[in-house]
């Protein structure tokens, strides 16, 4: 027996299922919200491996079911009658069993679908397949913590649609299937979406490039800021839906204006924009947003360490008073210590590099002018950031525990695409 390793799963599930139902809302929901928050629910349990990888799969397991039963409950509570079925349904899909979650790691390996796929597939097909998930099934059994599970489930999903493309006849089967591997949505990596689906930088975002809108959300978040600095910290709800909401969503509706007709816009912009989880978001502290890059481009210390390592001084500062001077100081030193670490640690490419250094730039709400402050003591003949009356550098005393946000509060177009 191991009763200290016992007592840090059943602290990790317990920690998973406050976790979880945080965000529960009452509000009506339809079925494409109630997906959302079933992935959620998807995601922390696989985010409890990411924590410790030997954590107690059965009750992590048991843990997702009950996340996304609450999330149904709460849901259903004042669903439209003809979203009821159809949120039922997908909460049984999202369930699955256990042996979906534990063995299988959340692919549709098809292992039970010969009955169904015999008529329109060829033999080929199955020993296709059986190849395509074999990798990642394999090394999803032995490490379900692994960072490289986002790239192996993004392959293993490739494979298999290439599979049912070319070996099978066209069929609502195989239609609903190619749909299936088809989606972006990968729970294994960072972004929860499968590798390149997302460039920072890069990309249209209706009228607007996505860098354009980064700028701009930006400019809403050190509006927000500034107006909880002005309130000293207090507020900080109220404040998110009449400064921060209000800003975001003019600045969508300006560079979405003409990809559809009004009503319609303002429809997916109300629906895309989840007050109470931004809320939460921006007033309790969310994590530490990085660029997304594959697990094999950086060092496996990266993945594990980055979150806690860069922020959990400045999270708990900025809980403590929303208003605090030195919270301009601290964010910038949150900053560095991820730009330090992701060049440190990952292999980049050049224009990667430029990537890092616009995420990790020098914008800052929480200073007067929205930029890092200026530095003024500088070694002769290095470019470093100013140090401690000891000497080292203040992002270096930020302990381990908390996550909080770099990308999160700039750039709310990693939260918000609508398309």
């Amino acid at each position: 027996m191991y009763p200290m390793r016992s007592l840090t799963n059943s602290i990790l599930i317990a920690v998973f299922v406050v976790l979880v139902t945080l965000a529960t809302t009452s509000y009506s929901c339809s079925t494409e919200e109630f997906e959302n928050q079933a992935r959620s629910c998807v995601n922390s349990f696989v985010d409890t491996f990411k924590i410790d990888s030997n954590s107690d799969c059965g009750l992590t397991y048991n843990a997702a079911v009950s996340c996304i039963n609450e999330k149904v409950k709460n849901c259903l509570r004042n669903a439209r009658n003809e979203s009821t079925q159809a949120i039922k349904f997908l909460a049984h899909v999202y369930k699955a069993d256990k042996n979906f979650y534990c063995e299988d790691g959340l692919l549709m390996t098809l292992a039970n679908h010969r009955q169904i796929a015999q008529k329109d597939c060829s033999e080929k097909f199955f020993k296709k397949t059986r190849k395509c998930s074999g990798n990642f099934l394999k090394k999803y059994r032995k490490n379900r913590g692994s960072f490289k599970n986002c790239k192996r489930f993004f392959e293993a999903k490739r494979c298999m649609l290439q599979a049912v493309e070319s070996n099978c006849n066209t069929s609502r089967w195989q239609q609903a299937m190619i749909a299936d591997y088809k989606h972006k949505y990968n729970p294994y990596c960072p972004d929860r979406q499968d590798p390149g689906s997302h460039k920072v930088g890069g990309g249209a975002f209706g009228r607007c490039t996505q860098k354009s809108y980064v700028i701009k959300s930006r400019g809403c978040i050190a509006l927000f800021v500034h107006a909880i600095q002005q309130s000293s910290g207090r507020h900080c709800r109220s404040t998110v839906n009449k400064v921060l909401l209000t800003c975001i969503k003019k600045t969508v509706k300006r560079c979405l204006r003409g990809t559809r007709d009004t009503k319609q816009l303002d429809s997916d912009v109300e629906r895309s924009l989840n007050g109470q989880a931004i809320q939460n978001q921006y007033c309790e502290g969310g994590y530490l947003e990085t660029l997304p890059l594959d697990a094999g481009r950086c060092s496996k210390e990266y993945f594990e360490t980055l979150q806690g390592k860069c922020n959990s001084g400045f999270i708990a500062k900025y809980r403590a008073n929303k208003a605090d001077p030195n919270l301009c100081w601290e964010y910038s030193m949150v900053k560095e210590c991820a730009r330090n670490m992701t060049l440190n640690h990952c292999s980049l490419t050049d224009d990667l590099k430029q990537q890092v250094e616009f995420v990790y730039g020098d914008f800052n709400p929480f200073c007067k002018n929205a930029k890092d402050p200026v530095v003024s003591n500088l070694v002769p003949g290095e470019n470093k950031r100013r140090t401690t009356k000891t000497g080292t550098s203040r992002a270096s005393s930020t302990a381990r525990g908390y996550r909080t946000t770099v990308l999160t509060m700039t750039i709310l177009v990693m939260l918000i695409t609508i398309r």
